[in-house]
């Protein structure tokens, strides 16, 4: 229980500094217009390597929502509503998934990326900005899931 609580409690620091890094530094480093989404990333993967038991995964997307809240225009409790969705969707999606492979990850990060930005899809984006986004974010996330799996294997 106790490691349960730290885990739970080291979320909020770990959200926090990839939320400044998202806001401050990261919007130098855009590709065609399109940035990483950090915040995004970390929602996902916790959600999607969390315990089938666990909320750690819909936790990380309530604060990470409530970060998001903070520096967005749009009405507050927007991004907590749709990251906590979408963490508890891919908690329930890896119950689909036998083992944690490439195909199933890749699977979970298109439909998840698609359910993240459709609210944004009627804003004055564009599919080009969209598409260069999510390449660019699938190629982060991707080069994340393959580090982890590599030093999970080692262990």
């Amino acid at each position: 229980m106790r490691t349960t609580f730290l885990k739970h409690f080291l979320l909020i620091p770990f959200l926090l500094l990839l939320f400044f890094l998202e806001a401050s530094f990261l919007p130098h480093f855009k590709i065609s217009g399109a940035g990483l989404n950090l915040v995004f990333i970390a929602v996902l993967f916790i959600s999607f390597f969390a315990e089938q038991k666990s909320r750690t995964g819909i936790l990380a997307g309530l604060w990470g929502g409530l970060l998001l809240d903070f520096a967005s225009p749009l009405p507050f409790g927007f991004f907590v509503l749709l990251l906590g969705l979408l963490a508890f969707f891919i908690q329930r999606a890896n119950l689909l998934f036998y083992q944690t492979t490439v195909f199933s990850f890749l699977l979970v990060f298109f439909f998840s990326f698609f359910f993240y930005k459709l609210p944004f899809l009627f804003l004055s984006f564009g599919w080009a900005v969209l598409f260069f986004e999510f390449l660019y974010n699938l190629a982060a996330a991707f080069i994340i899931f393959l580090t982890f799996k590599l030093f999970k294997r080692e262990q």
